[in-house]
């Protein structure tokens, strides 16, 4: 429920922040993170809920953020079945595949629909952002839990 939680302020942020900035990207990826820590059906449910508003806001045509979003989320948390839940690095490898496949469909469709190069460009551009992004989030959950752990030995 934290992670659903979590979800939504970063929608929220993501609003804020792509209103002053040129088509920065960051929310989808960290929400395919914090899927992760979600069970699949409810991570599918938000990633659904959350995408189908994202697409009144993008170039996509309607339902493909939704579909699309909602489909890695629910994947991200259903892989998570299969690989060591305690582990950060197989959280943080699950968020890089997804996001990945996010990026790639959805650079396929914006070129599928001859979308002008500057189009294409900044979904290239918010792709690596995306990346950045989740190492940092990777990154500092890996230092939090390190630094949780050595706090407690003593």
């Amino acid at each position: 429920m934290a992670a659903g939680g979590g979800t939504g302020v970063l929608f929220l942020l993501q609003i804020i922040v792509a209103s002053g900035t040129m088509n920065f990207l960051f929310f989808p990826a960290i929400s395919l993170y914090l899927a992760t820590y979600m069970t699949a059906s409810f991570a599918f449910i938000i990633g659904i809920l959350a995408g189908s508003i994202w697409d009144s806001m993008s170039l996509a045509p309607f339902g493909v953020h939704a579909l699309l979003l909602g489909g890695c989320m629910g994947s991200a948390s259903f892989s998570m079945r299969f690989m060591d839940e305690r582990n950060i690095a197989a959280h943080g490898f699950a968020a890089f595949f997804f996001w990945g496949i996010y990026s790639i469909i959805l650079g396929a469709v914006y070129f599928l629909l001859e979308k002008e190069s500057h189009v294409i460009v900044l979904q290239g551009h918010d792709a690596l952002a995306g990346f950045s992004v989740l190492i940092a989030a990777s990154a500092g959950h890996l230092i939090l839990r390190k630094l949780n752990l050595s706090r407690n030995k003593f």
